[in-house]
């Protein structure tokens, strides 16, 4: 036969000319894992061990690259027993199962079967689940570096975030830029959450909307000093700081100072002081009280008191 008449030659891989005979059967997965039933298409004994496919503890190579199962099926062809039974086979191997919702009552009469009793969550059930809860990041916190806790951190409060104002979203309420960063900052309160952080607290969906209801002064401020706080707010958000101020120190004295549209660009407020700010012509100035007024002054006023306070005395004296 000439040379030229022949049929043309092609070599490929073994893998290549796998894929001209799909008929053909493969080996079989390893024997390890729970025996599932059989394979199909080679009629061996098939194993289910997804954490082995994905890292063989022999050195053998992966199988898969993500150990996550999925079950189709026709209604009543037997996915909920299989997917029973595979937990059942894998719990020898060290595997736990976690069943998040049985709404056919698949799995209560097996779990009670185990010892184990099913928590009920619903009307009338003591038991909360807790959406905000921590999980291993409080466990493991104290472990991690600083950059991996605030990167850690931070996943955990985007996914707290989106979670609540999904939940307000659903409630009729459009979530606005502001309220997300509202947001962000009372969990970041309530966590404890900041730069010196040795543990986390955990936080509760009722602790959100009463803080949110009734926040806290250092949500709004900085607290420079003991008892000294900075920060720029609204006109109403001031006012109603002001008024919890006043209602907090009750006898005590406080003071503040805010930016005026006013010609000295500032103004007071003041509560128990001695030092009373008066407008004169357009000009706020602090009206002192005259000493020997002060020495004349009847005793058992209760609202006022006479002298330095300790802390003044302390502070004047400090430098003799």
């Amino acid at each position: 036969m000439d040379a030229p008449a022949r049929l043309p030659v092609f070599r490929a891989t073994t893998a290549q000319v796998g894929g001209l005979f799909p008929l053909l059967a493969a080996g079989g997965v390893p024997a390890v894992g729970a025996r599932m039933g059989y394979d199909a298409s080679s009629g061996s004994a098939f194993y289910a061990h997804p954490a082995e496919w994905v890292a063989p503890g022999d050195g053998r190579a992966k199988l898969v690259t993500n150990p996550n199962m999925m079950f189709y099926g026709e209604p009543g062809r037997g996915k909920s027993s299989t997917v029973l039974a595979f937990c059942l086979r894998m719990m020898p191997f060290g595997f736990k199962t976690l069943i998040s919702g049985d709404r056919k009552g698949e799995y209560t009469p097996v779990l009670r079967a185990l010892g184990i009793e099913p928590i009920v969550l619903g009307a009338g059930s003591p038991r909360r689940l807790n959406a905000l809860d921590l999980g291993p990041l409080r466990v493991r916190w104290d472990t991690w570096s600083h950059d991996r806790q605030r990167r850690e951190l931070e996943v955990v409060l985007v996914r707290w975030n989106r979670l609540l104002l999904a939940l307000s979203a659903d409630q009729g309420y459009a979530p606005t830029v502001t309220d997300e960063y509202v947001l962000h900052t009372v969990l970041r309160w309530l966590i404890g959450a900041d730069d010196t952080t040795t543990g986390l607290r955990p936080v509760t969906i009722p602790q959100v909307t009463r803080l949110l209801a009734d926040p806290d002064d250092a949500l709004w401020l900085l607290e420079i000093s003991a008892g000294v706080f900075v920060g720029k707010v609204t006109t109403r958000v001031r006012e109603l700081l002001w008024l919890r101020t006043v209602d907090m120190v009750k006898t005590g004295r406080a003071i503040m100072v805010f930016s005026a549209d006013n010609e000295q660009g500032l103004d007071f407020r003041t509560h128990k002081h001695d030092w009373i700010p008066t407008e004169i012509e357009g000009i706020t100035l602090m009206l002192r009280p005259n000493p020997e007024n002060e020495q004349r002054r009847p005793t058992g006023d209760p609202d006022r008191s006479t002298g330095w306070s300790s802390a003044s005395r302390r502070r004047r004296f400090r430098g003799r």
